[in-house]
């Protein structure tokens, strides 16, 4: 049943590579405010939290190809940014584009992210459908969105993440810890267990949580270990000091906690 359908492209290991992070997670920014933002304004920011130390950029849920925000534009400023962020630091980094959209468009969109530079790419797997991902090709890492999840109260959390692993997702983000996102550690942890758990030859998925979170939450991630992502929105681009700071004080964060 499983060779059917081959699960992600790249996964957890893919991932890494793609990164040259290893042994420890990999930190990620919501680009906030999440939607209005032109594509020269979302770059800037994206910057300054690649800049600051975050492995990930990426496009909130809501913000996909708009009349303010063509995609091809965003990705290709979004790009230069990150490219000048990894000249910096020295580190690589990843712009995870929404290419959310009805089903007859979203290969069109997920080629306006490839032929524009863009290096991973996202959809909103419940609205869009589990098996969008069958829609585009794996030559970029893709991730899917949680959004809407919650209106599946008929299954457990964890099927449905194992379902989006199947289907090809190299990335599945799911609600993280905190009062916001009403999930507690058993809940997370079994969506991660689903994550990496083996399943034939299908390769592990990178489990990804968010909501709310901030430098001062991450280390309650820590029973994850270290595959993992760590979604942070104001977190990062509302701390009161720019988004740069907030990014570094997530990366000051972890190092302190592995003391």
């Amino acid at each position: 049943f499983l060779r059917g359908f081959g699960g992600p492209k790249f996964g957890i290991g893919g991932l890494r590579r793609l990164l040259n992070v290893y042994r420890r997670p990999l930190f990620c920014g919501v680009v906030k405010p999440n939607i209005g933002l032109k594509p020269k304004e979302f770059a800037q920011l994206a910057y300054e939290g690649l800049a600051g130390g975050l492995d990930a950029v990426k496009d909130d849920e809501m913000q996909a190809d708009e009349s303010y925000s063509r995609l091809a534009t965003r990705v290709r400023l979004a790009m230069q940014a990150l490219h000048k962020a990894e000249h910096e630091t020295g580190e690589r980094k990843i712009y995870i584009a929404n290419t959310t959209a009805d089903a007859g468009k979203i290969a069109a969109l997920h080629d306006v992210v490839t032929e524009n530079g863009g290096n991973c790419a996202m959809i909103n797997a419940f609205p869009a459908g589990i098996t969008s991902s069958f829609l585009v090709p794996k030559t970029i890492p893709l991730m899917a969105h949680f959004t809407v999840s919650a209106s599946c109260t008929r299954i457990a959390p964890h099927v449905l993440t194992l379902l989006q692993r199947v289907a090809g997702f190299d990335i599945i983000g799911n609600p993280g810890l905190g009062k916001r996102m009403n999930s507690n550690e058993a809940e997370v942890m079994a969506n991660a267990k689903a994550c990496r758990l083996r399943l034939g030859s299908l390769r592990p998925s990178l489990p990804a949580f968010g909501g709310s979170d901030s430098a001062a939450t991450i280390s309650r991630y820590s029973f994850l270990g270290n595959d993992v992502m760590i979604i942070m929105g104001g977190g990062v681009y509302g701390h009161p000091t720019g988004p740069r700071t907030g990014a570094e004080s997530v990366r000051d964060a972890w190092a302190k906690g592995r003391r």
